[in-house]
């Protein structure tokens, strides 16, 4: 599966991938908002965090796609969004994304993230997953998340405290978990209206 937006190139990961994820992924900017896995060394998790999202691409039926965002003239990745259906035949998913602190406040995982919902959203006979519904959690805090949120049109539903244990180096260990939503009429009258580019705005390429 590839996407391609107006300056970005979603695509599948590769093991190779995990190199470079592990280097961003260590930057104590990403790490403020990023809960710690202490179960693993880094690089070990890196690496099965890479494994996993190549893994789901052999199911059948797939339902979570996690591609690596790229810019058109560079296949290294600088962040990552997918859509996660929560099991096969729900129409109910959820939504994420990251991107390398050195591609931050660029509008980049705005546009990865919309790119991403018009293809969950739309109707499984025009290539979509026909979704009903998707979801996002952030750490309370992530105010530049929240924003992304916000611009593809979610709103807060609820909080749930105390959820993520944070990276040591951050002053609170414990931080709740913020969750937005957003359902297929609202975001079908922000395409309607003009907030949203609808699917045909992208380029979707998808192997059968």
């Amino acid at each position: 599966m590839q996407i391609k937006t107006e300056r970005l190139v979603l695509r599948e990961y590769v093991a190779e991938d995990w190199s470079v994820l592990a280097d961003y992924q260590s930057d104590p900017r990403y790490q403020r908002f990023e809960p710690w896995n202490s179960g693993l060394m880094f690089d070990e998790f890196v690496q099965g965090l890479v494994a996993r999202f190549v893994y789901w691409q052999s199911q059948k039926p797939r339902y979570r796609f996690q591609l690596a965002i790229c810019l058109p003239d560079a296949d290294e990745p600088i962040g990552s969004c997918g859509i996660r259906v929560n099991e096969p035949g729900s129409r109910s998913a959820e939504l994420g994304y990251e991107l390398a602190p050195a591609y931050w406040g660029q509008g980049y995982a705005t546009e990865a993230a919309r790119a991403m919902l018009s293809w969950a959203f739309s109707r499984r006979q025009a290539g979509g997953l026909g979704l009903r519904e998707v979801h996002a959690e952030v750490v309370d805090g992530n105010e530049a998340s929240c924003r992304v949120l916000a611009r593809l049109g979610m709103t807060l539903r609820g909080r749930r405290a105390r959820y993520y244990w944070m990276h040591p180096g951050n002053r609170d260990s414990w931080r709740d978990a913020l969750v937005y939503g957003i359902l297929v009429p609202v975001w079908e009258r922000s395409v309607s209206a003009g907030r949203h580019p609808g699917l045909d705005a992208c380029r979707i390429a998808l192997d059968e």
